[in-house]
């Protein structure tokens, strides 16, 4: 069923509804971390509770996207996961250890977040056009930058202020109102071809090989860029606190500037990337952030933290666009929720991998030089696509590229 909304209506949509879920997503993601602490846990503790909650959610997540294709509906996808998020942060308050946290992390990632977002950014693929996928896909993480912003800047003082559960009811109304967001620009599903025969869950898994090489090096390129990510999210908050001593309200405030930087700038390099092609902005945002870790390493006071959190919003507004807008110029829209949750699942791999590496180098190194380490996956990643991914001529990749089976081997990739 093809959606009836305007241009501009799928534009606000995607923008409210990725501003509302980014900025829960900020707060419970920032203060889990502490709030685990707080309940007696070791840092070193956190890596394989977060490892077994993100696995969960990786293996979920091809899943509903097979699900979804199947019956070619999203919407009921995404008003469940996200309504479960909504539970989720209620659960938190709840919790009276890090075992139980688990529990409910695990129980969020197979129901929640699985689902939600990899099937909402389907919703924003489908309705984009193919030469300005990047500029769709830079207003839809605009729309999560600025929630993510606004949410961290203030998480350090509400946590003071109120505590971290009071927080978690405030994330709990932020992730209703996606759904309103939702309900209020999207009245039917985004599905424009009809599904020709249903697919098991296993040959959707198989039929994830036919995607091809460039695809996989891609994907762990992208696998790489979310490993520092998520070293960011888990654990700089935590670097800032007892390696360089600030406060909480200041430290996440200064965790915040990254992101509000990003706000420009996802705009512009995301409508870059559909004039000059994705590699490039790929390129861009891999470097940067190879130059982010080192420079964490290195950090002695607030500062040099501010200036370091500064280069994160050139990093995010590289990357993000350009490689999802990628995955929808690669993958036919008939399998591309599977496609997406794909792409969705580098985030949860790197999940499983990040915690436990970041730990375990924290133990046997530092946190400086576990930055370092991280640096030396991001380099990797940069190196994939620089040699593993061949540059488009026209951003967009759209024109007569060849596709076979579930999305085939991009040829313009």
């Amino acid at each position: 069923m093809k959606m009836k909304v305007s241009r501009m209506g799928g534009a606000v949509g995607s923008f409210l509804y990725n501003c509302f879920y980014m900025a829960a997503m900020g707060f419970t993601s920032s203060m889990l971390p502490i709030y685990a602490t707080e309940l007696g846990a070791d840092v070193s503790a956190i890596g394989p509770i977060w490892t077994l909650a993100f696995l969960s959610s990786f293996l979920m997540a091809f899943f509903w996207g097979t699900v979804s294709d199947r019956s070619g509906r999203r919407t009921p996808h995404i008003i469940a996961g996200t309504a479960i998020l909504s539970l989720i942060c209620i659960l938190y308050t709840f919790v009276e250890n890090i075992y139980y946290m688990g529990i409910v992390m695990i129980i969020g990632g197979i129901l929640g977040s699985s689902q939600a977002f990899p099937i909402f950014m389907t919703f924003v693929s489908e309705l984009s056009e193919r030469d300005k996928m990047g500029r769709s896909m830079g207003v839809f993480w605009t729309g999560g930058s600025v929630g993510w912003a606004l949410s961290v800047s203030v998480a350090g003082f509400i946590s003071e202020q109120y505590g971290i559960r009071a927080g978690f009811y405030l994330s709990s109304a932020l992730y209703i109102l996606s759904l309103v967001a939702v309900r209020g620009f999207f009245s039917a599903d985004t599905r424009k071809t009809p599904v020709e025969r249903r697919v098991s869950y296993g040959e959707g898994i198989k039929g994830i090989k036919r995607l091809g090489a460039a695809f996989t090096v891609f994907w762990l390129a992208t696998v790489c860029f979310y490993i520092a990510d998520m070293v960011k999210v888990s654990f700089v908050l935590i670097f800032f606190e007892q390696e360089l001593g600030l406060k909480r309200a200041l430290a996440t405030l200064v965790l915040s500037l990254g992101t509000w930087v990003e706000i420009p700038s996802l705009l512009v390099l995301g409508g870059l990337s559909d004039r000059i092609g994705r590699k490039p902005l790929l390129l861009l945002g891999l470097f940067a952030l190879f130059i982010f870790n080192i420079s964490l390493s290195l950090c002695q006071d607030w500062l040099q933290a501010t200036l370091t959190m500064l280069l994160f919003g050139i990093v995010w507004g590289a990357f993000t666009p350009a490689s999802s807008a990628l995955v929808g110029d690669m993958v036919e829209e008939q399998s591309r929720a599977k496609a997406m949750s794909l792409y969705n699942s580098a985030g949860s791999i790197a999940s499983v991998i990040a915690p436990t590496l970041m730990s375990f180098a924290i133990l046997k190194t530092d946190f400086r030089s576990a930055f370092v380490v991280v640096a030396a996956v991001v380099m990797l990643g940069l190196l994939l696509v620089l040699f593993g991914v061949r540059a488009s001529k026209d951003g967009g990749g759209h024109g007569s590229a060849a596709r076979s089976g579930v999305g085939g081997e991009a040829q313009r990739s």
